[in-house]
Order: structure tokens, then sequence, then C-alpha cells
């Protein structure tokens, strides 16, 4: 137990090593000089030590966790796709549509014409929200645009992977005019392009680089004026 000595201003007892605070705090106006005999001193020193002892390790442990914390940000910087932008050259891929025939995305781009890639999931209700504005984009452009849309394997724990059966009965219920894929186990395709949600397009120009991206639910007129942009 921390041993006591009165107060010289007020009486109150309070333990060795705090008297000099006690002064400086409850009694700042006050001229005393707090005097402490030899074997006092000593066990101020004594106390003091083992705060300082007693801090060093937690210092460490901080300085430590900083270090740690600082090597995984600049892992996650370096090591983690990082997905790609508008810009950047569209990542090629092949996939099998509903009718079995290998859809390939370099033999599009031969056609040289401006391509829309929408990621969707059959059980998304914001991509079927979109498919009427889809079916719009497809009526107004005819040949002049290729569209395609790709069913992801995302949310596998929240919903069905999907299926042949599913993308058919996709296919059935909302009338889509346009090639609908699978994206099957081992293509990862949407890790590709950095898809992290549905829908979400990417409009590719002639040369096959990114002029727009869109997460969420089209809007017709924001992406009749993307497509524009790339038709004559």
């Amino acid at each position: 137990m921390a041993r006591l000595k009165p107060c010289p201003v007020c009486g109150q007892n309070v333990s060795l090593e705090k008297l000099g605070m006690h002064m400086k705090k409850v009694h700042p106006r006050e001229k005393v000089e707090v005097k402490l005999e030899k074997e006092e001193r000593t066990e101020v020193e004594k106390a003091a030590k083992a705060r300082r002892g007693s801090a060093r390790p937690k210092g460490k442990w901080i300085v430590l966790v900083a270090l740690l914390v600082l090597v995984a940000v600049v892992i996650a910087f370096v090591y983690v796709p990082r997905g790609i932008k508008v810009g950047d050259m569209a990542p090629g891929f092949h996939l099998p549509d509903t009718y079995g025939v290998d859809w390939n995305l370099d033999s599009h781009l031969a056609e040289k014409k401006p391509i829309l890639l929408e990621f969707m999931h059959p059980w998304c209700s914001h991509c079927n929200n979109s498919v009427a504005t889809l079916k719009e984009v497809f009526n107004h452009y005819g040949t002049q645009l290729t569209m395609v849309s790709i069913a992801v394997r995302n949310d596998a724990t929240a919903k069905p992977i999907p299926t042949w059966d599913i993308l058919d009965q996709h296919i059935k219920d909302w009338g889509e005019l346009w090639p609908c894929l699978l994206e099957s186990p081992g293509t990862q395709v949407r890790d590709q392009y950095g898809v992290s949600g549905t829908p979400t397009c990417f409009l590719l120009d002639t040369d096959g680089r990114i002029s727009y991206i869109h997460v969420g639910e089209l809007d017709f007129n924001a992406l009749k004026s993307e497509i524009d942009r790339l038709t004559p």
C-alpha cells in the first residue's frame, strides 16, 4: 500500500507519489515546497520506475500492431486486384450461350461494333427491373450494337447458383432477345471485370476499350447518350 503524507497546505492525506500533482492541481498558487525525507524520495522514485516499466510492453504492442496493420494495407494495395476502369481494354473471354454456341468476345470485337455486356443474376430483382430498358436499347439500335447478358455465380450463399434451367426460365419469363451466357465453374469472368454486384454493365467501343461502366438499374436515356457517342 502506498504511504500517505499530509498536504502541507490543506492537511489532506495524499500518497507520496501523487503529492506533487496534488499541490499543482489543488493549490497551484501556493508557494509551499513539498519536503520529502530520503526514504520517502526513494519510495517515490521506485514507484515511478515501476510505472515506466509496466508501460513499455504496452507501448511495444501498440507499435507492433501498427506495423502489422501497415504491412496488411501495403499487401492489399499491391496484390489484391483493383478491378478495371473506363479506358482499360476489356478482358477477353468466351462462354457458352443458351443454345450451346461458344460466344467469344474477341470474335465479336472483330465486327467493329460497340458491345454492351451485362453481368446479371436471374434471381436479382434489380436485374429483372433492367430488362425493359435493355429491350428498348436492343430494339432501338438493332444490328448497330452487340448485346450480351452473363449470368454470374456470385451470392452463392444467398441465392441459388445459376444453372441452364434457371437461365432458360429467366429468358422465358422476361423475353430477352439477345444472347445470354452462363459463367461456368473455373471461368470467373466477373472477377476479371471486378464485378461486385448485379446488374453491372460495361460498354465497349469498337476497339474493345471500356467507355462506360454502370452499376445498378439502367436508365435508357443515360445509356443511349453513351452508345450514341460510339455509333455513326
